[in-house]
């Protein structure tokens, strides 16, 4: 009804009005239902920080994730502010600059630390769609160096398929030969060909084929993110949004765990899944490779247990001898 009513007094003034809808980000890269020029409203979880892109762009990525399903948000103004794994939903005009989709910002509406699945990388066997995957993270596995720097300082690479990519510019290019685990980036179209681009300096896994996860030669611990949807050392007052999510990653072949929460409340202990004091474990297959997510709660605090100071602790263990597979990790909040 207030769309009714702008249109009316937008008539009435004899002014353009445009009004935003709110699509999906894997319509919009598949042009279903849309094209460049719209105005549109999206949500979707940040996968590139506008930090790393200087404040002028960021990814986001569709809940969920996968070929189709990210797209760049561009800034004029430089001034976008958007972490990575934080939730933004945001209103702005599809633009194809140059042959790549992007979302030109017109106002960031919300950004909240939302707790959802950050998209597992996305591997990329034969055959590879590059048009599918524009703004995707992906991983490439068992990395070899095939070529000099070019004049614009773009390296070739091939991967353990065969596959050869672009890799935009490194400070320090590698010489030809250099054997990496894997490389973890995203697929940009940029003058007129899609390179592949690493996020950060933390992307590339310098071990050697030898002793290397994702060709099957080694195994890593497993490894958990815990999220408590509230600003870290303030406690959650009555009336505020409690959402426990932890995230499950499995670099390794598929293996079956006891993972492990317990909530700790002012030193006493309580164990999923019932949460009740008695001693629980949960059995789970991982995954290949890949990562599982629990939404444990989500509900709004009512209130009235002041001055409880808790935390959730998560372990996974291997089921025949109870050794530790991952780090022990914690995460803290309290109550008022």
């Amino acid at each position: 009804m207030k769309y009714l009513t702008l249109g009316v007094f937008c008539t009435v003034v004899g002014i353009n009005c445009v009004f935003a809808h709110a699509v999906s980000i894997c319509d919009i890269r598949q042009g279903i239902g849309v094209q460049p020029g719209d105005i549109v409203t999206v949500t979707g979880i940040c996968t590139v920080p506008s930090e790393r892109l200087g404040y002028a762009m960021a990814v986001i990525t569709e809940d969920g994730g996968g070929p189709w399903c990210s797209i760049a948000i561009y800034d004029s103004e430089a001034s976008l502010e958007i972490d990575y794994g934080q939730c933004v939903t945001l209103t702005g005009q599809i633009n194809e600059y140059y042959g790549k989709y992007e979302i030109v910002l017109q106002s960031l509406d919300e950004v909240w630390d939302c707790g959802l699945q950050i998209p597992d990388p996305i591997r990329v066997p034969p055959p590879v769609n590059l048009e599918s995957l524009e703004d995707s993270t992906v991983v490439l596995e068992g990395i070899e160096v095939l070529a000099n720097p070019d004049e614009y300082g773009n390296i070739k690479v091939v991967d353990t398929y065969g596959t050869e990519w672009h890799m935009m510019r490194m400070i320090d290019p590698p010489p030809i030969g250099t054997q990496w685990c894997s490389m973890t980036g995203i697929i940009d179209f940029h003058f007129g060909e899609y390179k592949f681009r690493i996020l950060d300096e933390t992307s590339i896994d310098e071990r050697p084929h030898t002793d290397c996860p994702w060709l099957g030669t080694a195994c890593d611990p497993v490894t958990i993110r815990q999220f408590v949807g509230n600003p870290s050392l303030e406690c959650f007052q009555a009336g505020d949004r409690f959402h426990y999510t932890v995230t499950w990653t499995n670099v390794c072949a598929a293996r079956d765990a006891w993972l492990f929460i317990i909530l700790d409340i002012n030193g006493l202990y309580f164990f999923y899944p019932g949460f009740t004091p008695d001693l629980t474990l949960a059995a789970h297959s991982l995954p290949e490779l890949a990562s599982i997510w629990w939404d444990v709660f989500d509900f709004i605090y009512p209130g009235g247990a002041p001055g409880l100071e808790c935390a959730f602790w998560a372990v996974a263990l291997e089921p025949d001898t109870l050794n530790l597979i991952s780090e022990i990790s914690r995460v803290e909040f309290c109550l008022d």
